[in-house]
């Protein structure tokens, strides 16, 4: 079993009585890492996708004119690389450390559908199962 320091809106959280700090281990480790797979920079190994940077940008890097589908269909691009690099490096290093509940299996093709309260703003779903088939969760945000 491998595990992390858990973070909370960027802060590792504390033990009671300041003795150290959490760790996360299995589903919770699991989308935790997916949460920052999807908002970090792409590093070295490929890791990361840089998400922030598409939006209000087209595909050749200019901004958006129009309806803005080319930076939808680079964003739904970049989240699916993150999300198969992140899944190809699992298998390849520590594989063995790994529970199946910590194991990213498969994931949904990305949803994106126009917010209703500001059509300049999309929402974005996705689908994650584990290799142990539980627990399964989904990750989403806005793009503004």
């Amino acid at each position: 079993m491998s595990w992390t320091w858990e973070i909370v809106k960027g802060d590792m959280v504390r033990l009671p009585f300041n003795n150290g700090y959490e760790r996360v281990t299995g589903g919770d480790k699991l989308k935790q890492d997916c949460e920052m797979v999807l908002t970090t920079k792409v590093r070295a190994n490929g890791l990361g996708t840089s998400l922030d940077d598409t939006i209000g940008t087209s595909v050749d890097g200019e901004p958006t004119k129009g309806n803005g589908m080319p930076a939808l269909f680079q964003f739904q691009t970049k989240l699916r690389n993150g999300l198969s690099r992140y899944r190809y490096l699992q298998r390849n290093f520590q594989f063995n450390r790994r529970t199946p509940s910590e194991l990213l299996d498969d994931f949904s093709p990305v949803q994106i559908w126009q917010d209703g309260s500001d059509p300049r703003s999309f929402r974005w779903k996705v689908d994650l199962f584990t290799l142990g088939k539980l627990p399964n969760f989904s990750l989403g945000g806005t793009t503004n």
